[in-house]
């Protein structure tokens, strides 16, 4: 049996300082989702290109709230484009721009929370459907897959979802608060489980050595390639199934500043990436590269043994990697042309 990967692919803008700044609004799409820089695309554009290239899909989960601000026409468009590229697209949602389209509405004391899972069982209800509706406005198709802003979910948001017709969920991360339900022992880490109705699949985590013994979430920006080759391999000999691997639509470029005014390719990143997708490729007999809409199409006839135990990132590789990310961290940089 194969282990299947997930790539997943958090597709959002930014507040941009919006809510403190009067003169400013949330970051346009062309900074943060398609990563224009002098003419050339390193957000989606290039990620579905590589994508494409290889015959392999990613979910991009897709946040919708933002139109509330940015206008309908800019979030349709990427969704279009997406789907024209033949990537499965899903929802994602940050309650940050809902909260604020009410302040430029002149509606006061809604605050700004982020958090969905924060948020009394009414409001995230309303929330998911705004999102959800707005989702198949702009898509002609209901999604099937969810992922909360900032990993912020609970077992009550995925009782809303699955009153709201989702089938999968894939927003726990055993890093963050929404990781309680692993750390309590209510659910296995790493392994799909159903949970109030529908299924989830949980963000990868392995353990990491510096600065001290703790749980990393598997993400391309912060784990190098050969991490991640081996906690792949790994995975198998733990009997790990599903492997979620995160990152961002803006996961590929390096920021000057809060508002993406200037910005710059990240040649290391985006060698991570393809020597990630590269390694799939070529062992193809072992991985396959899944979406969360296959999952949802043929799931589990019943759910997966709990795994052997966490993959282990290593000592060695943690260290090659600070030291990667350490010389480039700085937004000037001589890119490395190497895939740490």
């Amino acid at each position: 049996m194969r282990t299947r990967v997930y790539l997943t692919v958090d597709t959002e803008t930014s507040i941009g300082g919006a809510w403190s700044i009067d003169a400013v609004r949330p970051v346009p799409l062309d900074r943060t989702v398609y990563c224009r820089i002098g003419g050339r695309d390193y957000g989606i554009g290039w990620i579905c290109d590589q994508l494409n290239q290889r015959g392999m899909q990613a979910t991009f989960f897709c946040e919708t709230l933002c139109s509330l601000v940015l206008g309908d026409a800019p979030v349709r468009e990427y969704l279009q484009f997406l789907l024209a590229k033949g990537q499965d697209v899903q929802l994602h949602v940050h309650p940050t721009y809902y909260f604020y389209a009410q302040k430029l509405a002149g509606k006061k004391g809604m605050g700004k929370e982020d958090r969905i899972m924060c948020l009394a069982r009414e409001v995230q209800r309303e929330l998911l459907a705004i999102a959800r509706e707005k989702f198949m406005q702009f898509t002609g198709q209901a999604p099937i897959a969810y992922r909360a802003g900032n990993f912020a979910a609970d077992l009550q948001t995925l009782d809303i979802l699955s009153e709201l017709g989702f089938a999968v969920d894939s927003s726990l991360n055993g890093v963050e608060p929404s990781g309680e339900v692993f750390r309590n022992g209510s659910l296995p880490f790493n392994t799909a489980r159903q949970v109030a109705g529908l299924w989830e699949l949980p963000i990868m985590v392995a353990n990491e050595h510096l600065p001290n013994r703790r749980l990393k979430y598997i993400d391309v920006i912060s784990v190098s390639a050969g991490e991640m080759r081996s906690m792949l391999r790994q995975c198998r000999k733990l009997g790990i199934e599903d492997v979620v691997i995160v990152f961002h639509s803006f996961s590929f470029i390096k920021k000057k500043d809060f508002r993406y005014d200037e910005t710059r390719p990240d040649h290391t990143v985006m060698n991570r990436f393809e020597s990630l997708l590269s390694f799939l490729a070529a062992n193809a007999a072992e991985f396959e590269v899944a979406t969360m809409a296959g999952f949802a199409a043929n799931p589990p006839s019943a759910p997966p043994p709990a795994p052997k135990g966490l993959p282990d990132l290593g000592l060695a590789g943690t260290l090659a990697r600070k030291a990667v990310q350490l010389y480039n961290r700085p937004y000037s940089y001589f890119p490395l042309q190497m895939s740490q």
